[in-house]
């Protein structure tokens, strides 16, 4: 369209140059038309146009004389003032058909920038959606995986509780086999030892008396030292068959009389430090009771198999936990051979794992004997 209106403008302009008798201008005007047309030139309504003004601009020169051209330069003035006037028409067609075009280029670029809009919306909520189904896959994945943790956590606490019962069952058949063995080692003692001393008192304190004989001083006196060591023999029996002093005195009173006693006979000396255990309320009594038992198989250890003449006793009371150190100068024992030392170290190994405590052995033959126990006490403070 833009090209049809400048063709136009210089058709018009040569029509003019024509009328003026600018015979050159005219004819440079109408050659730039005519191959500025599409052929054939009456294919068109301008082409049509053109033939007609070139046909009239040819006759109008072929007629025209000398006598005319003063007429022609008298009209130099008004062809003039018509040219700006057509220039003038013809920039304000241009201008128009330029902000014409302009509008139409706003136009569509209005138009593309709001598909481009919706475009780019669209794509961003598909993005947003993607986006969205992601979280959502991931959320649930990851409730999945947590759940999943979760189950396989509660399934390993309750096989560890599990676990835990049945070690628990597990140290109380021991110890209650050991408790019963040390029965029937109670009993055998009883029945060997305390039975034999009863019968030889019997026989010094019998007479026969269809004989009519009277029992001598030196009978009388068998008789009676054999009395008192079966009451010592008895006494010690009861007391390892429940410590009456725990009840009587306390724990710790009863475990400093026992290492009184032991330092009393002459054979070892025991140097010890106790420290703390000034609520022995918050431990229950079958607590005290094992735990005491606990310090006299280890100081029995030491008095009969030990040959030690020095040890150092240390009992530490914490927040949570009981710690007892015990350490001697005698023969030692060989760690790999301390789990078959025999029955007492087994029940006290039952008794320190009943408590979920833990015991550490360490000693060499010819250096002496390092012993550690820790027991947990916390959940005993707890349920008090």
């Amino acid at each position: 369209k833009r090209d049809l209106v400048y063709i136009d403008g210089m058709l018009q302009l040569a029509r003019l140059y024509s009328k003026q008798l600018k015979k050159d201008s005219a004819n440079t005007l109408f050659k730039l038309v005519s191959n500025s047309l599409p052929k054939p030139l009456n294919a068109t309504a301008i082409g049509i146009n053109y033939l007609k003004l070139y046909q009239s601009h040819l006759r109008r020169f072929n007629e025209t004389t000398p006598a005319l051209n003063k007429i022609i330069n008298t009209k130099d003035s008004l062809f003039n003032k018509e040219l700006i006037a057509v220039t003038r028409e013809l920039t304000y067609k241009h201008k128009i058909e330029e902000d014409k075009q302009k509008v139409e280029l706003l136009n569509k670029n209005r138009a593309l920038d709001a598909a481009l809009i919706a475009k780019n919306k669209q794509r961003s909520l598909l993005i947003i959606s993607c986006l969205g189904l992601i979280v959502l896959g991931s959320g649930a994945v990851i409730y999945f995986l947590y759940q999943r943790k979760k189950q396989s956590n509660l399934l390993h606490l309750a096989e560890l509780e599990r676990l835990k019962q049945l070690h628990k069952t597990e140290v109380i058949k021991k110890l209650s086999a050991s408790q019963e063995a040390e029965r029937w080692r109670i009993a055998d003692q009883l029945h060997d030892e305390v039975g034999s001393m009863i019968s030889v008192v019997r026989l010094n304190l019998s007479a026969n008396p269809k004989k009519q004989e009277t029992i001598s001083e030196e009978k009388i006196a068998t008789a009676n030292r054999i009395l008192v060591d079966v009451a010592n023999t008895v006494r010690e029996m009861s007391h390892e068959l429940m410590p009456v002093a725990i009840r009587k005195y306390g724990l710790i009173n009863s475990i400093e009389q026992l290492i009184s006693d032991i330092n009393t006979s002459g054979k070892i000396y025991i140097e010890h430090l106790i420290y703390g255990f000034d609520n022995l309320s918050k431990y229950p009594e079958d607590f005290q009771i094992s735990f005491y038992r606990i310090v006299q198989e280890l100081f029995q250890n030491i008095v009969k198999h030990s040959k030690a003449t020095n040890a150092i006793f240390q009992l530490m009371e914490h927040a949570d936990s009981i710690n007892l150190y015990i350490e001697d100068n005698g023969k030692g024992i060989e760690i790999d051979k301390s789990k078959n030392t025999g029955k007492g170290i087994g029940l006290l190994a039952n008794r320190i794992d009943y408590y979920e405590g833990k015991i550490s052995i360490e000693g060499q033959p010819g250096k002496g004997t390092l012993i550690v126990i820790d027991i947990p006490t916390g959940h005993m403070n707890r349920e008090s």
